[in-house]
C-alpha cells in the first residue's frame, strides 16, 4: 500500500510544530532528563523523528546514531528503510509487526511451551513464533518517556470492545508501569465513528453532568448551552475522547492525566483527525476524581484548536518549516 505524500500533508504539521514537540521540550525541562526513549509509528520520512532531532529533543550520538528511538512498522520494506535513516545502534529497535498484534499477542499453548528461535516448518506456527520475539523485543525496550501513538485506523470506528487498537492503547498504558511519568500523543480518525462509540460519548456526557455540576456550569458558561447536540463538533469530538476514551483508560491502569492540547485538523480529502498530547504521572495512593474532572476542564476552557488544510496551504510558515525538516532529513540520509 502506498503511504500519503507527508510533505505535503500540510495541516498535519501544526500537530508536530505546535503540540508535539513543546510538549517533547516541556517533559524534558520538566523531568531533567538529557536524554528521553521515543516510540513511534513513523512512516519513511519519519518527519516526527527528525523535527525533535533538529530540536535537540533526540540527539545522535558520537557515531551519527540515534539511541533512544524506538519504531514499530509493519511493511518489513519500509522497517529497513527507516532503520538505514535513523541508523539506531542496534537493528532491533525498529520493530517490523503490526502495531494490535504487537501490543495484544498473549502466549498460546503452543508459543508456551516452544522456545523462540525454534526451526518451524509450519507457517501459522512460525508467524506465531516471531510475533512472540517481536513482543518481547519490544517489552525489553520498556517503559518509553515519550509515545507517539499515531497508527493508521482509528480508535473509534468499531465497538470499543472489539476494536483492537483501542485494546492496544489500553495495553500501552498497562506496559508503561514501569515508569511514573511519561509523555502519549494519540491520533485517530473521527470522521467516522461506531454508533455504539457515540451512543457511549452521549450517555458519559449526560452522566458527568448530572454528577459534577463544576463540569456542567464550565460547559454552559464556555460553549453557550449544555445540549450535546448542539455542542460545536470541534470540541463535542475533543471532550468526548478525553472523557470516554482516554480518561477510563487511564483511570483503569493507574494513571493520572494532563491534556496539553488537542488538535483537530483537516486531511486534504476532508477526513478530520483528533490529535492530542496528555502528560501522564501514575497514582500513588487512592484515586482522586477531581484530577480527572480539572483535566476535562481544562480541554473546555481552551485547550482546543482546529485547523482545515485550506488553512494550512495558504501558511507559509508552517511550510517553510516543514521544508526545512525535509532538507535535513535528506542531508542524513546522504550522509
Amino acid at each position: 500500500m502506498n503511504s500519503p505524500d507527508w510533505y505535503t500533508r500540510y495541516s498535519k504539521h501544526y500537530v508536530r510544530r505546535d503540540s508535539w514537540l513543546p510538549a517533547c521540550q516541556e517533559y524534558k525541562k520538566t523531568t531533567g532528563k538529557s536524554a528521553v526513549k521515543y516510540f513511534t509509528l513513523c512512516d519513511v520520512q519519519a518527519i516526527d523523528v527528525f523535527m525533535l532531532e533538529m530540536a535537540g529533543v533526540l540527539p545522535r550520538d558520537q557515531n551519527g546514531k540515534l539511541p533512544n528511538v524506538f519504531v514499530c512498522e509493519d511493511i518489513e520494506s519500509k522497517a529497513w528503510e527507516i532503520s538505514k535513516l535513523l541508523k539506531p545502534p542496534i537493528q532491533e529497535a525498529i520493530i517490523p509487526a503490526n502495531l494490535e498484534d504487537l501490543l495484544t499477542f498473549e502466549d498460546d499453548e503452543y508459543t508456551k511451551n516452544t522456545p523462540i528461535g525454534t526451526f518451524e516448518q509450519d507457517k501459522v506456527k512460525r508467524l506465531r513464533l516471531q510475533l512472540k520475539e517481536r513482543h518481547e523485543r519490544f517489552k525489553k525496550y520498556l517503559p518509553f518517556d515519550i509515545v507517539n501513538f499515531d497508527p493508521c485506523g482509528s480508535v473509534l470506528e468499531k465497538a470499543l470492545e472489539v476494536n483492537r487498537l483501542y485494546l492496544s492503547l489500553e495495553k500501552l498504558f498497562e506496559f508503561q508501569k514501569k515508569t511514573d511519568i511519561f509523555l502519549l500523543f494519540v491520533t485517530t480518525n473521527i470522521s467516522k465513528i461506531h454508533i455504539a462509540v457515540e451512543k457511549k460519548f452521549e450517555k458519559d456526557y449526560s452522566e458527568n453532568l448530572k454528577k459534577h455540576l463544576d463540569l456542567k456550569e464550565v460547559i454552559n458558561k464556555q460553549l453557550g448551552g449544555i445540549e450535546f447536540r448542539k455542542i460545536p463538533e470541534v470540541y463535542k469530538k475533543s471532550i468526548c475522547f478525553v472523557k470516554s476514551i482516554i480518561i477510563p483508560i487511564a483511570r483503569k491502569t493507574g494513571w493520572y492525566c494532563e491534556h496539553k492540547g488537542i488538535i483537530i485538523y483537516e486531511n486534504p480529502d476532508k477526513t478530520k483527525m483528533l490529535a492530542s498530547a496528555v502528560l501522564c504521572t501514575s497514582v500513588k495512593s487512592t484515586q482522586n476524581e477531581s484530577v480527572y474532572i480539572n483535566d476535562l476542564i481544562g480541554v473546555i476552557k481552551g485547550k482546543v484548536s482546529y485547523h482545515s488544510y485550506a488553512e494550512a496551504l495558504k501558511d507559509k510558515p508552517l511550510k517553510d518549516d516543514l521544508e526545512k525538516i525535509k532538507k535535513y532529513r535528506e542531508q542524513i540520509r546522504k550522509n
